[in-house]
């Protein structure tokens, strides 16, 4: 069964949740970025970055709609523990997470493991830890469309596009939408790497 995006905006409409941010996100067309990668491309991101997702991964997966439920039943606190990590999923669980999140909107869609690509190619030496080309797609994004990625999980995860299209893995003429999933904050944990990369200055002001 295939959805539209409006049968599924009304059917997320329809279900209880609690508003987490002001919603819909945006979707950011990226001309310079794209450009700057041969322009062969198409890049569009959406940003978010700035809320959760309906879809989302482990993390943020049917929060809005799980507080709803909960507000709907009485519930005036909710106490949530860590569930498994988006970073370490497989296959296998984003096609769960995908199909739960469809059994709960009552659509007959369901995925299965092999329409799922997950990959660690882009990791680098672990999940903590700056890659060069992450933090070239991090500098690039930023300087050609101002959205900020963080250094160690979108701008590897941006490496990956970059490194699909500048090979020909994503063909000439596609449309690439890069979901934006936030981290902005570990940017002042890793200063010292991002100017050191960036080949930059840094100037501390004491008073």
């Amino acid at each position: 069964m295939a959805v539209n995006a409006q049968e599924l905006q009304a059917v997320i409409d329809r279900l209880p949740k609690t508003a987490l941010a002001e919603l819909p996100t945006p979707l950011h067309d990226c001309p310079r970025f794209s450009e700057a990668l041969g322009g062969r491309v198409r890049v569009l991101v959406k940003r978010d970055d700035l809320t959760g997702l309906a879809f989302g991964g482990n993390k943020t997966r049917k929060f809005s709609l799980a507080l709803g439920d909960a507000v709907a039943n009485g519930a005036t606190a909710l106490v949530t523990g860590a569930a498994s990590q988006s970073n370490h999923a497989r296959q296998a669980q984003l096609a769960e997470v995908a199909n739960e999140t469809a059994a709960l909107m009552e659509l007959d869609v369901r995925m299965t493991a092999d329409e799922m690509e997950n990959t660690d190619a882009y990791v680098g030496e672990n999940y903590g830890i700056v890659t060069e080309a992450g933090l070239d797609a991090l500098h690039l994004l930023a300087r050609t469309e101002g959205i900020l990625l963080d250094p160690v999980y979108t701008s590897k995860a941006m490496s990956g596009v970059i490194d699909r299209i500048r090979s020909g893995e994503i063909p000439s003429g596609s449309t690439v939408v890069y979901v934006h999933t936030g981290g902005n904050p570990a940017l002042f944990a890793y200063a010292p790497e991002l100017i050191s990369h960036g080949d930059y200055r840094q100037n501390v002001v004491s008073r």
